[in-house]
């Protein structure tokens, strides 16, 4: 989980001077008030209606980065000239492979060798987004970084995720509510899809990120089966 809120101690340390009059007295020794503690740095930063330049993440994979806030910080901002200089303001974490206890899958379509991924492999995705520290964490931990030193961005970064294709090739994807998943109906394709956008913004609403909002959710595939 991502700490959010940073508490700033400061320590004073004091010396004191007697003067020349001298005195056994406390009332004759400046002594400075003990500091307060700023309150919890929390920028209050507005949303945007949208993105205006949007970065694809593939995120997951086993040859992708780890997307820590340090592979991160290079595609928020840079310093230019002593100034913050915004760089992407959207992120568009996806991916289109997995492996998952040595198989490799393929979440758009059946191909390479790859299988059709089922319920297991899709909530291990899920598992890989959310990770604690990497990929929308990361965005988080380098804002929040940027605001403990009082540059707060100027709205909010915009996060959106790709949605893994329910294959037809896919004989036997799991249970949802008990009930096993036919992927020859449009019908229960559109549940197991139902299903992890319920789970991404749970996850999401878990995270509770100050600096992101979700902005929405990408077709992995690109295109629909037609077939019933």
């Amino acid at each position: 989980m991502v700490t959010k809120q940073y508490i700033l101690s400061a320590f004073v340390s004091s010396m004191l001077f007697f003067t020349a009059c001298g005195s056994d007295s406390a009332d004759d020794i400046d002594i400075p008030d003990e500091p307060e503690v700023p309150e919890h740095i929390v920028a209050d930063v507005p949303s945007a209606d949208r993105p205006t330049d949007m970065a694809l993440i593939y995120h997951g994979y086993t040859s992708r980065p780890a997307w820590t806030a340090s592979d991160m910080q290079p595609y928020i901002y840079r310093e230019k000239e002593g100034k913050i200089e915004w760089l992407f303001d959207g992120f568009l974490f996806l991916e289109i492979y997995g492996n998952v206890n040595g198989t490799e899958y393929d979440y758009g379509i059946e191909s390479h060798g790859r299988k059709a991924p089922g319920k297991l492999e899709w909530e291990d995705l899920l598992k890989k987004t959310f990770a604690d520290g990497k990929g929308p964490d990361g965005i988080e931990q380098v804002l929040d970084s940027l605001v403990q030193l009082g540059i707060q961005p100027p709205y909010k970064r915009q996060v959106m995720f790709g949605l893994p294709n329910p294959q037809l090739q896919c004989k036997n994807w799991g249970l949802l509510n008990g009930r096993r998943l036919d992927f020859k109906k449009t019908s229960d394709r559109l549940l197991a899809v139902k299903w992890y956008v319920e789970k991404v913004l749970d996850e999401w609403k878990k995270k509770d990120y100050k600096y992101l909002d979700i902005g929405g959710f990408y077709w992995t595939k690109e295109n629909l089966n037609t077939k019933t």
